[in-house]
């Protein structure tokens, strides 16, 4: 079981399909694997531009705009079990 994307519906699927309908939305879209996670690289960027942003952002919500120890999705496959 799932939840679907756009709405409050919950989707019932086998899971080879579920491992196929993600393999083939990868493959369809020229996504690349990464040998290190960059989410850290981006959040500096990030938090750099936010603070330099002195006449749009108020200094007293500059910290709730970016999130903190995020991570980058990871996506193993299907398993031989599956």
């Amino acid at each position: 079981m799932l939840k679907a994307d756009k709405s409050d519906i919950v989707v019932i699927t086998y899971i080879g399909d579920y491992y196929f309908k993600v393999h083939e939305f990868i493959s369809n879209n020229q996504f690349s694997a990464v040998n290190t996670d960059p989410t850290n690289t981006f959040q500096k960027e990030i938090r750099n531009v936010i603070n330099n942003c002195v006449l749009t952002i108020h200094k007293d919500k500059k910290n709730g705009i970016c999130k903190s120890k995020s991570i980058c999705p990871q996506y193993e496959g299907p398993t031989q079990n599956t």
